[in-house]
């Protein structure tokens, strides 16, 4: 009978170790049993806040503004939680699904997984009885109250008859961290991550809202000192909505909770203000991992802080072939190729669209990730959150400490991202060779320009083109081998940024920016220009190196006017036989129709003949283009304007034209009384006679007549001194007739 009963219990036991250890999608991991898993226990808290503490939900539907819209009332900020402990319980502690307790026990390969923290008494009001707990607060919403670290006391205090604090201070220091007791708080509302605003999220019933965050916290309770360990966040303060109707998914709870152990956020800080800034994107939870699926399949961390976290390993390699796992095999680790800068080098991993990352990518089934780490960046700029971000601190732009060299996504320079989420950034045996093969001088700092490396070390001797050539020898999979060759001198032709710096009818000239030289010197460089895309009969222009060996520019002439070229700029170094070429095109200029003639000013203000323009549009008048032109010469008088400088033939201020030329004016001045007023509009007498005589312009007149003259302007007409002799007669008028490069000028008919 002995024998039987210790065959049954055998049979329990190796019955209960193979439930263990057995595999599962969602548990993938190194751990032998379940009592291996270092199970954090974690308090969500819903949190609802009942302004004036009357104990009712004084929310009006015949009156939905009424909670915000007046500050002096009692009532004001008053916002009750609309979901339940039951609404969240799986999406936290489920055993089945993608579940927040699931996400990091594959995350960690079966190192840590959180389980429901557990009530001293019966919580009223709702079914479940450990790990979510409803409490209600006699205070107004934190962002109507602006106090989110009292309200965020406050809520703690209000679980204090359901949970021992104490209890949780594992290792007696008379501490309860938060590696002992996580805490979550969903405020009533939405969360202003998905939202965008802190007020008016869309519903009445959840006005306010709050952003997610982890925050500090310290408070006595229960006798211990509830605070952070050695690093971290304290408390995740979210909203319970995503949306307003939407539930929380737990894409922000598992961003907000590793933060809680230590990961810090690699996003760029400026947000969208410059979308091209290189970032991790969905390939890590602390960048925008986090919406992945909407929330609902949160991606891993990066590999930095998987290891940084003691999720991951990371073994350091030299030249040769290496084997790598993915996740779900349990034998994840990192490959890490150091470079001659020691705070910068490459981290290799697997990543797979399977599991919590089944919607990483749109593209592609996953492969081999190439990662740039720079210690000297992290360690000034990790810690804040700020390792990724291009927003200048303090004046300075920084290049990421963290971030991938996707295959596709960049820029044609290897500086930018062109694409924020590539579909295909993987490197992976294919029959196309290229998507195989990660050079890591293709890729170049966003700030300084150097390739492979954001800097070089100050003993570094020869061109700086350092590389590590990462070739992908399998396809994609959970187990993929790589070889990994690393190069001093890489044989790389320079990289250029070109612009165009000025256009005309039959021109153009294109400076191009040398961002990686990649060797000593350039020993050519210039433009191949084409009207075919094949560039057939295509022409080459020699470039002109700058003084500083920074940039050259290169002049196209010949060109057809309103005609496509396509070009390639070429820029070659010693160590680069051939061209380095960036294909692009430009469009000539159309000639330009001109819509004016101009008139040429000799205004002899000063010793020296200064010419003016003024251009004046087809069919206006001379005079009015003329108005307005300030002439005053200390000592002399103006006398008006002339064709010629021998000052014979005056101009008409009537006079216009409808085809482009240049008409010379010189402005006559005798010595006396100084002219004290500015050009106006000069006008023209009308003269009524007695006689029909006819005279030629320029014949001087001493006959008598009587005449009437008429302004045609109230503008003050120019002064000219007794002194002013003129040429062609007082109470004479002129019309020209001006053809294109000429000044001819034909006298008006004037009667006697």
């Amino acid at each position: 009978m002995k024998k039987i009963y210790r065959i049954i219990c055998c049979a329990l036991t190796l019955m209960m170790a193979f439930a263990c250890i057995a595999p599962s999608v969602f548990a993938a991991g190194k751990a032998d049993s379940d009592a291996e898993i270092k199970k954090v226990p974690l308090l969500v808290i819903i949190a609802s806040f009942d302004a004036n503490g009357n104990g009712i939900n004084d929310y009006d539907p015949s009156n939905p503004t009424k909670l915000y819209s007046d500050k002096t009332k009692d009532y004001y900020g008053e916002q009750w939680a609309q979901t339940t402990p039951e609404d969240h319980w799986d999406r936290y502690f489920g055993d089945t699904g993608y579940t927040v307790a699931n996400y990091y026990k594959e995350l960690t390969m079966g190192k840590m997984t959180f389980v429901p923290a557990e009530f001293t008494k019966k919580a009223p009001n709702q079914t479940v009885q450990n790990g979510v707990l409803a409490v209600t607060l006699n205070r107004a919403h934190p962002t109507a109250s602006g106090d989110a670290a009292g309200t965020i006391l406050s809520i703690i205090r209000a679980t204090d008859d359901y949970i021992d604090y104490a209890a949780y201070d594992t290792n007696k220091d008379g501490k309860c961290t938060q590696d002992e007791l996580a805490i979550l708080i969903l405020n009533s509302g939405p969360d202003r991550s998905s939202t965008a605003q802190y007020y008016n999220s869309g519903s009445p019933k959840s006005y306010f809202a709050v952003h997610g965050t982890s925050q500090p916290t310290s408070l006595t309770i229960d006798g211990v000192l509830v605070i952070s360990g050695t690093s971290g966040g304290r408390v995740c303060n979210l909203g319970e909505y995503n949306k307003p109707g939407t539930i929380m998914p737990i894409g922000v709870p598992t961003h907000e909770l590793a933060h809680n152990f230590g990961a810090e956020d690699l996003y760029h800080r400026g947000g969208h203000a410059d979308a091209t800034w290189p970032q991790p994107y969905r390939f890590s939870l602390q960048c925008d991992g986090n919406h992945s699926g909407g929330g609902t399949t949160p991606t891993y961390l990066d590999p930095y802080q998987r290891v940084y976290l003691g999720w991951a390993e990371e073994e350091v390699v030299t030249d040769g072939e290496y084997t790598l796992y993915s996740t779900l095999t349990g034998k994840y680790k990192v490959l890490r190729v150091n470079t001659p800068d020691p705070d910068e080098y490459y981290l290799i991993e697997i990543r797979l669209k399977e599991g919590f990352e089944k919607n990483l990518t749109s593209g592609g089934t996953g492969g081999i990730m190439v990662w740039h780490i720079d210690e000297g960046i992290n360690r000034q700029y990790f810690t804040k959150g700020w390792a990724c971000s291009g927003t200048p601190e303090n004046g300075v732009q920084h290049d990421p400490g963290i971030v991938p060299l996707f295959r596709e996504g960049y820029d044609k320079y290897g500086k930018t991202m062109a694409v924020n989420h590539p579909a295909n950034p993987y490197y992976y045996l294919s029959d196309d060779p290229d998507t195989a093969v990660c050079n890591t001088v293709n890729f170049i700092s966003v700030t300084t320009g150097s390739p492979s490396l954001n800097s070089y070390p100050d003993n570094w001797n020869g061109p700086k083109n350092f590389n590590v050539k990462i070739e992908v020898l399998s396809k994609p999979g959970q187990e993929m081998k790589v070889r990994v060759t690393t190069e001093l001198s890489a044989k790389v032709a320079p990289v250029t940024q070109t612009k165009a710096e000025s256009q005309t009818t039959n021109s153009i000239t294109l400076k191009s920016t040398i961002l990686a030289l990649n060797g000593k010197e350039l020993t050519k460089y210039g433009v191949v220009y084409s009207k075919s895309q094949n560039f057939e009969d295509s022409k080459y222009a020699e470039g002109v190196l700058s003084d500083d060996g920074k940039s050259f520019t290169t002049t196209l002439t010949g060109l057809e006017q309103s005609t496509k070229y396509f070009y390639k700029v070429v820029a070659a170094n010693e160590n680069l036989e051939g061209e380095s070429t960036v294909s692009s095109t430009f469009t000539s200029s159309p000639a330009a129709e001109k819509t004016y003639f101009e008139l040429k000013l000799h205004k002899y203000l000063t010793n020296k003949d200064k010419v003016n323009t003024v251009k004046v549009d087809f069919g206006k008048k001379i005079g009015d283009a003329l108005e307005g032109t300030y002439m005053e010469k200390k000592g002399y008088t103006f006398c008006g304007w002339y064709l010629d400088s021998a000052f014979t033939k005056a101009y008409d201020p009537e006079y216009t034209q409808d085809t482009y030329s240049e008409i010379e004016l010189f402005a006559k001045w005798e010595e006396g009384t100084s002219s004290t007023t500015s050009t106006t509009k000069v006008t023209t007498p009308e003269t009524t006679t007695t006689t029909s005589t006819v005279e030629t312009a320029g014949a001087e007149s001493t006959n008598s007549t009587s005449t009437q003259e008429t302004e045609t302007s109230t503008t003050e007409k120019p002064s000219e001194s007794k002194g002013c002799k003129s040429t062609v007669g007082i109470g004479a008028s002129f019309a020209m007739i001006v053809a294109i490069g000429t000044g001819l000028a034909l006298g008006k008919k004037k009667t006697k």
